[in-house]
């Protein structure tokens, strides 16, 4: 005869409790509709039916129905599950396996797990109540506040209130979209923290890094491993990239690249600054600038820190060691500004200029570049052109000089007050004398890149000299620093050699 005991049908109508025991690592039978028992395979089994209610280390279980092993302390429950402990956390499933000693509870089914900082959806989880860890192996929603997570793979530490997300993690809310391989948060710090290829999408933007952790609560990220952030036309990368939301503040180390594909700017550094979401940005250490205009050879600059404003001015600076290269024009300063507005170019601090065989020093000297490349030229206070001519040299000076452009070479140039030139004039034969020259103002006039005519305006006065084999003559101030001039993109990092010498009124002070 199959063993099956009825208990109390009494006691079942009214809803009575059933106590198994009363140590906490036993499995007790709260309620039941009904309860049977019976053996099978040489076990003792009992099975409850009707508003099952069993605790185990205070912790309520619910079921329709349930197959109970007293011996094992294990059960298997069907119906209708739910598990709860304590006020806080909640499960919901199918179906239920769990295993007393291990406190063990592996749900089935449409599984539904709540607690104060979420809420998850999936088919299959497993309850390590010993550890207060919830695992899960099958594709899952989390429901976190204004976000959804999905992915594949998840963990849940309910003592440190962290999750760990893996395989095929999404995080999706109305501001943006968030693609990883694995992500852990920690809801006591509001903290999340990315492994592997991350992507995140938001309105205008999209970022891109492979370790990285976000700080909720201070709007703060950090992203590292091939980092990369696009924003408005505007791409950033670096070893290491931080931002504030709330700011629009960050800094970037380590390879730092800035590309502005609507300013045709590239700016390179292994640190940099930036400021109202890219609006403002400097960049040091290893600093270098790409400037792309249209119809225009790139132009190579650098400079111990470069500062970039794309407010109304749209300025580019460079302080310290400026450098920079273009095939016809190369040139060196301690100060360079470059206002994108008007396309004027201003060198300060030593400033000398290169453009065919004409060097160019002065105390200022300004640019003025047109679509189609050099407009004007201007060199302000002790202007000094040198241009060599095989074994001698063509100089002007004056206070200032102005000059035109035509094809990106020099074409017309005026010295302008206190002018003065040591000139080589020359026929088919070669040169025909040493033509040393005063007057208030010179015109001078280039063609195929070298000067073919002067015309002095205003009390002229200047000899014409044979040339001897003595040395030749020198205007005051007379400087020549061909070692300095950049050659190539790559020569704009020697370091310079020549500086001009100070005056005697610059000692003094």
């Amino acid at each position: 005869m199959r063993p099956i005991l009825f208990l109390g049908l009494c006691c079942i109508c009214s809803g009575s409790l059933f106590a198994q025991s009363d140590t906490l690592k036993t499995i007790d039978i709260k309620n039941a509709d009904a309860l049977l028992g019976e053996q099978r395979d040489g076990k003792a089994l009992q099975r409850l039916i009707g508003r099952v209610k069993f605790e185990h280390r205070g912790a309520f279980l619910y079921a329709d129905s349930a197959w109970l092993w007293s011996e094992q302390q294990s059960l298997t429950a069907f119906g209708h599950i739910k598990i709860e402990q304590g006020d806080t956390l909640q499960i919901l499933g199918d179906t239920l396996h769990y295993n007393g000693p291990e406190s063990k509870a592996t749900l089935l089914g449409r599984v539904d797990m709540a607690d104060p900082q979420m809420r998850l959806k999936t088919t299959q989880i497993t309850y390590l109540r010993n550890q207060n860890q919830v695992l899960y192996n099958q594709a899952a929603k989390i429901k976190n506040g204004k976000e959804t997570i999905e992915s594949e793979e998840g963990q849940y530490d309910a003592s440190g209130q962290y999750f760990t997300f893996r395989n095929g993690v999404s995080i999706k809310s109305k501001d943006y979209l968030v693609k990883s391989d694995t992500l852990r948060y920690d809801a006591r710090r509001d903290l999340s923290t990315f492994y592997g290829p991350t992507y995140i999408y938001g309105t205008n933007s999209v970022i891109y890094f492979e370790y990285g952790w976000y700080d909720q609560s201070k709007e703060v990220a950090q992203f590292s491993k091939n980092a990369s952030v696009f924003s408005d036309g505007k791409w950033l990368y670096g070893d290491t990239l931080y931002y504030e939301q709330k700011t629009g503040y960050g800094w970037g180390k380590g390879h730092v690249k800035l590309i502005d594909t609507l300013e045709n700017i590239q700016v390179f550094g292994n640190f940099a600054e930036t400021f109202e979401e890219l609006k403002r940005f400097y960049t040091t250490d290893s600093a270098q600038l790409l400037l792309f205009e249209p119809d225009q050879d790139t132009l190579y600059l650098t400079a111990d820190t470069l500062f970039g404003n794309k407010g109304n001015a749209q300025e580019l600076k460079g302080i310290g060691a400026v450098a920079f290269y273009q095939p016809q024009l190369q040139g060196r300063s301690a100060f360079f500004l470059y206002q994108k507005s008007d396309s004027i170019m201003t060198m300060h601090g030593d400033p000398v200029l290169w453009t065919d065989s004409t060097q160019m020093t002065a105390d200022t000297i300004r640019l003025h570049q047109q679509s189609n490349g050099q407009d004007s030229l201007f060199l302000i206070g002790q202007a000094r052109l040198i241009q060599q001519a095989d074994t001698l040299f063509q100089q002007i000076a004056g206070l200032r000089m102005q000059g035109i452009f035509e094809n990106n070479s020099m074409r017309r140039l005026w010295v302008l007050e206190q002018a003065s030139s040591i000139y080589y004039p020359s026929d088919k034969d070669g040169f025909t004398g040493r033509n040393e020259l005063k007057c208030k103002n010179i015109r001078m006039d280039f063609s195929e890149k070298k000067l073919s005519s002067m015309t002095c305006l205003g009390s002229p006065s200047g000899t014409l000299f044979p040339i001897l084999p003595e040395p030749q003559p020198r205007i005051p101030g007379f400087l020549w620093w061909p070692s300095d001039r950049p050659l190539g993109p790559s020569g704009i990092f020697r370091p310079r050699q020549h500086f001009r010498p100070m005056s005697t009124a610059s000692r003094s002070n």
